[in-house]
């Protein structure tokens, strides 16, 4: 289960690549970066701005990725964890630290997307409804696992 998400994270952060490199050389040189509700440009920004989210995303997923895989029984939680719950509870953090970056780097990825369509000026908000839907399923997967650590332990 553990592998499934990592896997999904690097298509992801592959696919966020792909999107970037395949947009960055129709892009002008001065891009807008932010624009009003109106439609009016806020701020523009070099081109290369658009580099900043593929690079970020790529440090994080690494992180997650080396802290997923690892010996999780080691780190703290904030329930008491006797030794008959550590193996559980460690396979449990692997498993939501994987869902975590699965999800970080999908909405890095409509992120991304939002923001090479801000550079070509053409406004959507549909991508804002995507990252708000991927925020309160990741709060929900949070919620799911302390409620199922904080049963498991005393």
């Amino acid at each position: 289960m553990r592998s499934f998400f990592n896997i999904v994270a690097a298509i992801e952060v592959s696919a966020l690549w792909y999107l970037t490199i395949h947009a960055y050389p129709k892009l002008p040189s001065q891009i807008v970066t932010r624009l009003s509700q109106s439609g009016v440009t806020i701020a523009v920004g070099s081109k290369n701005t658009i580099l900043l989210l593929p690079v970020l995303i790529t440090i994080v997923y690494a992180i997650l990725t080396l802290i997923s895989i690892t010996n999780t029984t080691r780190y703290s939680y904030m329930f008491k964890i006797d030794s008959n719950d550590a193996v559980e509870v460690g396979a449990r953090a692997q498993i939501l630290i994987a869902v975590t970056n699965s999800l970080t780097a999908a909405i890095f990825l409509v992120l991304q997307q939002m923001t090479i369509q801000t550079a070509r000026l053409v406004r959507s908000t549909s991508g804002i409804y995507i990252i708000i839907a991927l925020v309160v399923l990741m709060m929900l997967l949070f919620i799911q696992y302390a409620r199922k650590l904080s049963r498991g332990s005393t």
